[in-house]
């Protein structure tokens, strides 16, 4: 499984966004397809004091419909924040689509930060381009899913993130003509990085400061911060597209977005100013629904409305778009009868790594044992079979440092109780992960244990900030390991 396409016939829709971190605010709107094109028949927003995520559900999502809907029900769908799932960018051989399961999930588990089995997945690949398939991969905590899942089910029959939502929005809704962009959509108290393609996102990374962070007297601190982490963002691009990829800030109004922009264009970054395009989208009549909350008449929806419910409006124009495909991290976790099915699934996943494991030794065995007699005798078509399986094992090889040894030397070296949070790395940059100590001496001591380690080199602390709330100092660390991280 890749993407999933949700063919629901729906001419009108309820979407609400939120997001596992925050408690609030949520966010729905009510928006349909008709020969007039599209409406916003009513948006609401909650700020979390008064409901939960599940009773502002269960307050503006009807029952979930079904996939014969007619289109007399609005159907529902919710927008799972991105700022817990973890993306990945892959570059695999190009191999057609029903061969690439195996090899994306063979190198997604050198990625990721838990076990496979406590991880939901989901990817989406690139068509070949110069002898390689780029492929986006997209992955959170199964135990979390689940709970969210759960406090959904029977409201919704899909959930979306809210990376793509933005993507669509943008799209369809903003000025700026680039087939391929970056996107920083700054929100109160983080913001995305998202690489958009053709209308399709193909990366994401969360920064943790937010407009909030960048608004009072004093930001310098911050706006170092959020300069160096989308600069890190921007450096998980490839090299080849990142100088003439165009970097746009999604807003209405370029003046509340002053202080990000001009930090960012002062560190070589060109920055761009994207807003919703004139007469983007007009209100609908509310027929009684959530009166409180619609415009009278067929006025065009303001600038300012669609950023604040920039989330739910891409989500409602994924389900309106009845073939667009999403990444699906959700399978088997809204419906009963699908319980068992990851499962299931995992298992024939086991099976077939394993078979192809034995047939790559068996062919390697085989070819160490021939003499020159035995080759001569392979037709070209057989020995160019040899051939492509060897090159494909040094591929995915080449793609997959040693995890687990990274890990094991932060274990050891790292002060008893210190958590390590978004490790990140990519072939030819250092290792980077984001952690914390209780004390200056301390996060010096791991620094000096790190760089005495032989396999590690370069150490770097970054950003270390006092957190008064929690008694500790945040940092970044980055370092490189053996001759994964130098550049080709």
């Amino acid at each position: 499984m890749s993407t999933a396409t949700d063919n629901m016939t729906t001419s009108s829709v309820i979407a609400a966004a939120a997001s596992l971190r925050a408690h609030g605010p949520y966010r729905a709107v009510m928006m349909k397809k008709d020969a007039a094109g599209l409406r916003l028949v009513w948006k609401k927003i909650d700020d979390g004091t008064a409901c939960d995520f599940k009773a502002f559900v269960e307050q503006v999502l009807p029952s979930a419909a079904s996939p014969a809907n007619n289109g007399s029900t609005p159907a529902g769908v919710l927008g799972l924040d991105c700022a817990d799932v973890a993306f990945y960018r892959i570059a695999v051989p190009p191999v057609p689509d029903q061969q690439l399961g195996p090899i994306v999930r063979m190198q997604a588990e050198s990625l990721l930060p838990l076990p496979p089995d406590r991880m939901q997945m989901a990817w989406r690949a690139e068509a070949p381009h110069e002898g390689k398939r780029s492929c986006s991969i997209a992955a959170a905590r199964s135990d979390q899913l689940s709970v969210f899942a759960g406090d959904v089910k029977g409201k919704t029959s899909r959930i979306i993130l809210n990376a793509e939502a933005v993507v669509k929005a943008w799209t369809e809704l903003f000025d700026g003509d680039a087939d391929r962009a970056v996107l920083i959509h700054m929100r109160r108290q983080d913001t995305q990085v998202l690489l958009a393609d053709c209308g399709v996102l193909r990366h994401a990374a969360t920064v943790d400061v937010g407009a909030d962070d960048l608004n009072g007297a004093d930001v310098s601190g911050d706006l170092e911060l959020f300069v160096h982490d989308v600069r890190n963002a921007l450096e998980l691009l490839e090299g080849s597209a990142r100088a003439s990829t165009p970097v746009y800030v999604l807003g209405d109004d370029v003046m509340l977005y002053e202080p990000a922009i001009a930090a960012l264009t002062r560190a070589g970054i060109s920055i761009r100013f994207s807003r919703p395009k004139k007469d983007a989208m007009h209100y609908a009549h509310a027929d009684g629904v959530h009166s409180e909350s619609a415009a009278a008449g067929s006025s065009p929806v303001g600038a300012a409305d669609i950023c604040e419910y920039l989330e739910p409006i891409g989500l409602a124009l994924i389900a309106l778009d009845g073939t667009a495909a999403t990444l699906n991290l959700f399978e088997g976790l809204l419906t009963a009868a699908a319980t068992q099915k990851p499962r299931r699934t995992r298992t024939i996943l086991v099976r077939a790594l394993l078979a192809a494991a034995v047939v790559v030794i068996a062919c390697l065995v085989v070819w160490k044992a021939m003499d020159k007699a035995s080759l001569e005798k392979l037709t070209d078509l057989e020995l160019n079979h040899f051939i492509e399986q060897q090159k494909t094992r040094q591929l995915v090889a080449s793609q997959r440092p040693d995890v687990l040894h990274i890990i094991a030397i932060l274990t050891e070296v790292a002060p008893s109780g210190m958590l390590l949070d978004n490790f990140e790395f990519k072939k030819g940059s250092p290792v980077s992960v984001a952690t914390f100590a209780r004390s200056r001496e301390e996060l010096y001591e791991f620094e000096k244990k790190l760089d005495g380690h032989k396999d590690i080199s370069q150490v770097k602390i970054l950003n270390p900030t006092l957190d008064d709330k929690q008694n500790r100092i945040n940092f970044k660390l980055e370092f490189n390991y053996k001759q994964f991280s130098e550049k080709k």
